[in-house]
């Protein structure tokens, strides 16, 4: 990184270590599924779970523009998982995780909220969007040629 900073002095390159979501690649790893269905579940319990477009907004409003500049750590990371990794975020999800079977899933995991982030993901199970509804495909889009 600081090669590039030095390379580039006008330019900034900053990288930024995000809390754990459901995304297309993280849904397909064995086991991360359940990891982040017990962490929801803790955080939302805890009051400072973020879904995708909360923890990118607190990235622009918190991290990357304030009146200090870039907030990072000693290593130049902007660190979006700093809720996740909070002692007492990391202890609870370690007993559950212990805890959790086949029959106590519920009991430790939000998997209706693993579900539903999974879900918007593909654009599904949004409550304003009627799906019986004919979509015309071809919209034409101002300023593109098609």
């Amino acid at each position: 990184m600081s090669e590039i900073n030095q390379a580039h002095p006008d330019v900034r390159a900053v990288i930024s270590v995000n809390k754990g979501l459901v995304t297309q690649a993280s849904a397909a790893i064995p086991v991360v599924p359940l990891y982040f269905a017990i962490l929801y579940k803790v955080m939302k319990r805890a009051g400072n779970h973020e879904n995708c477009i909360q923890q990118i907004a607190r990235l622009f409003t918190q991290k990357l523009y304030t009146p200090e500049g870039f907030r990072t750590d000693e290593n130049g990371f902007i660190r979006m998982d700093d809720y996740e990794l909070l002692p007492e975020i990391q202890e609870e999800v370690k007993k559950c995780w212990k805890a959790v079977t086949t029959d106590t899933v519920n009991q430790y995991c939000d998997i209706d909220g693993y579900w539903e982030d999974f879900y918007h993901m593909f654009g599904f199970h949004y409550s304003d969007i009627d799906y019986t509804q004919d979509v015309d495909a071809n919209v034409e889009i101002n300023g593109i040629v098609m």
